[in-house]
C-alpha cells in the first residue's frame, strides 16, 4: 500500500481548510488550489471524496472553480491584485 492520507481524513482536512478560507473571504480574496492526479484521485474511494468535497464547496455562495489560466486572467484583470511598481 502506498503512503498517503486515507480518504475520509483527507475529506475532513480539505473541508475544514475550505471552511476557514471561506470565512476569511468575507474580508479579502482567498483561493484554495486543489490538484488531483489521475493515478491517485482516479481510485474509487478518492474519486468519491473529491466528489463530496466539490459538492460541499459548491454549497457555499460565491465559491467558484477555475482552471489556472482562468485564475491568471481574473487576477490580471482585477484592480485589487497587488502589482510591483516599475
Amino acid at each position: 500500500m502506498k503512503p498517503g492520507i486515507p480518504a475520509q481524513p483527507c475529506m475532513l482536512t480539505t473541508s475544514k481548510s475550505s471552511s476557514m478560507l471561506y470565512a476569511e473571504a468575507g474580508t479579502r480574496r482567498r483561493m484554495m488550489p486543489v490538484s488531483a492526479h489521475d493515478r491517485i484521485a482516479g481510485r474509487p474511494s478518492r474519486a468519491k471524496v473529491l466528489e463530496q468535497f466539490i459538492a460541499y464547496a459548491q454549497s457555499h455562495p460565491g465559491v467558484s472553480f477555475m482552471r489556472k489560466d482562468e485564475i491568471a486572467r481574473y487576477a490580471l484583470g482585477s484592480p485589487l491584485t497587488l502589482r510591483e511598481e516599475s
